[in-house]
Parts: C-alpha cells; sequence; structure tokens
C-alpha cells in the first residue's frame, strides 16, 4: 500500500519518518501496526499451519488468525478468526508471545500470538485458508512458512505446551 493521500482532505501526503506522514494542510496521519491475532493449536506434540490460500504470501504456511477488528479484544478476535478459518471454537487461550512483521509494503502488524490444546468442533478450512495441516512446531522455522515469530517455540516450549 503507498501511502499518498490524506484521509482526512484527500491533500498529498509528506512522510516525515518511518511512521509519520502530514499533509500540506497539517493534518497528522501514523502509519501504526495493524493488531492482529494468531492461535497455535497444538495436539499430540504437533501444531496446527494453515496454508495461506490469498495474498499476501499465499500458497505459504502460517498459524491460523486474522486482524483484531476496532474496539475488539485480542481474545475475542482469536475466537472469532478460529471460528471464521477453521469451524471451531477454541478454549483454554494463553497468550505466548507478540512480534511485528512486515505485512504488505508500507503495512506492518504487531502480532498476539495465543496457544490452546483445547477445542470443540471439527478443524475445517474456512475464509481464506486453502489447507490445514499438523506438523511439528519447529516447522515455522521452514522455508514454507510465512512470517517470522522469533523466541515462539521457545516460549510454548517453557510454558509446557508441547
Amino acid at each position: 500500500m503507498k501511502l499518498l493521500y490524506c484521509t482526512e482532505c484527500a491533500a498529498p501526503l509528506a512522510q516525515t519518518n518511518k511512521t509519520d506522514y502530514v499533509c500540506q494542510n497539517g493534518h497528522p496521519y501514523y502509519n501504526n501496526p495493524h493488531a492482529t491475532v494468531s492461535v497455535v493449536i497444538l495436539k499430540d506434540g504437533q501444531a496446527l499451519f494453515a496454508l495461506r490460500g490469498i495474498e499476501p504470501q499465499k500458497g505459504r504456511y502460517d498459524f491460523p488468525g486474522g486482524f483484531i477488528n476496532y474496539g475488539e479484544h485480542p481474545i475475542a478476535a482469536a475466537i472469532r478468526e478460529m471460528r471464521e478459518e477453521a469451524g471451531i471454537t477454541v478454549k483454554a487461550l494463553q497468550l505466548v508471545g507478540c512480534t511485528s512483521n512486515t505485512y504488505v509494503e508500507n503495512t506492518t502488524t504487531c502480532d498476539f500470538v495465543f496457544a490452546t490444546k483445547e477445542w470443540d468442533g471439527n478443524i475445517s478450512p474456512d475464509d481464506d485458508v486453502a489447507a490445514f495441516v499438523w506438523k511439528p512446531l519447529n516447522f515455522m522455522n521452514s522455508p514454507d512458512f510465512a512470517w517470522n515469530y522469533d523466541g515462539l517455540y521457545e516460549a510454548i516450549s517453557q510454558k509446557g505446551l508441547l
């Protein structure tokens, strides 16, 4: 996404640093990270990975999740996203990390990462997921994985969730 025009008056934007923009009329725009959630679903020493069915990173794997809606609590977003993407109701979510990634040009994310071993329902891909696969958690370090989650494997291990 190229940030070219003010969202308030449509005047051209000028970038003052990596995050801040201002238009000729003095309206500021802050290109802050977009909040997201991911859920690491664990079973029998493996994690559920979602094959992305849409860009960005189409054809690569990630944990199921998505963007937090305006005013939505991260836990509520994680529960909603798991219903939308996998058709399940997750329980006993534990916050295991928070990371930042570049989603597309000029857009970064602040990703709240939860983990659970408890859910109801049958896992089935929907929304923007092409397929689900169960693999060892360290698959997240493969070149087939979409984004980087530094320290996540260690955090999940330390919480005794593997």
